[in-house]
């Protein structure tokens, strides 16, 4: 019955059959075009999507070599890096060079108060206190002290700190040890040599000859005692302003 009546239909208006091809033929036109556009949609997303992960892997492996890089280099240079658990006052992690220097076994400054047990008797009071009170105001700080070596040295360090906090709580300290030992028998010999300088009658005077002017750089008490000059009055000037206009005495052709 439904098929007589598109036979009536088609006959009674023969331009409806051409019609209904038409658009027929322009749904078929649309859904090919729409399944194209979709498909270069999905195409596009996964390339994208693809594209994302390829560049996320590319950064891990980046990052990564970049940690090791960079904990190749703590661990060789002279150097001691390291972390501290503040719940526990224990390290969790101390670089290799810490044997090179103290000659205990890394296994040992895990252990429980390890720096403060290694502390020079006459550093450890004042060390740790200035230590606590800095992390518990979070502030990044540096001191200088001695620790006592494995084999009985007393060895300088310095430590710069800097602490971690989480809402305002200070959790975990990081910081570099550097090894100041030398600096501190430098600086000995100095404060020694300047002592001795200090204490003997002659009157001593030191220009610095890398200078054009040579410029007097250090008079010693008897220097200004002898002369009159105060070190303020002679630092900075060449010492022939002692000769004034006097410049052709004998003794200076001797």
């Amino acid at each position: 019955s439904v098929v007589l009546f598109w036979q009536r239909v088609l006959i009674q208006t023969p331009g409806l059959l051409t019609q209904v091809g038409l658009i027929a033929a322009f749904l078929i036109v649309i859904t090919l075009i729409l399944s194209v556009y979709f498909i270069l949609v999905i195409k596009a997303s996964n390339q994208e999507l693809i594209h994302r992960i390829f560049e996320q892997k590319q950064l891990e492996i980046a990052l990564c070599i970049g940690e090791n890089r960079w904990r190749q280099l703590l661990e060789t240079v002279k150097v001691i890096p390291w972390e501290l658990d503040l719940k526990t006052w224990r390290f969790i992690y101390v670089g290799p060079q810490a044997v090179d220097l103290l000659n205990y076994p890394i296994a040992d400054w895990y252990e429980e108060n390890f720096w403060v047990n290694h502390l020079h008797p006459d550093d450890k009071e004042k060390s740790v206190r200035f230590c606590q009170e800095a992390t518990a105001k979070c502030e990044n700080h540096e001191l200088e002290y001695r620790m006592l070596a494995a084999d009985g040295r007393v060895v300088w360090l310095r430590d710069v700190v800097s602490v971690v906090e989480e809402a305002g709580t200070p959790t975990m300290l990081r910081g570099f040890t550097f090894d100041i030992t030398d600096l501190k028998l430098v600086e000995e010999t100095l404060r020694l040599r300047e002592r001795a300088l200090a204490a003997t009658s002659n009157g001593i005077i030191i220009a610095d000859a890398r200078l054009p002017h040579r410029p007097v750089i250090y008079v010693n008490p008897a220097f200004e005692k002898i002369t009159g000059y105060s070190a303020t009055d002679v630092i900075g000037k060449n010492c022939r302003f002692l000769q004034r206009t006097d410049t052709q005495q004998l003794a200076l052709n001797k």
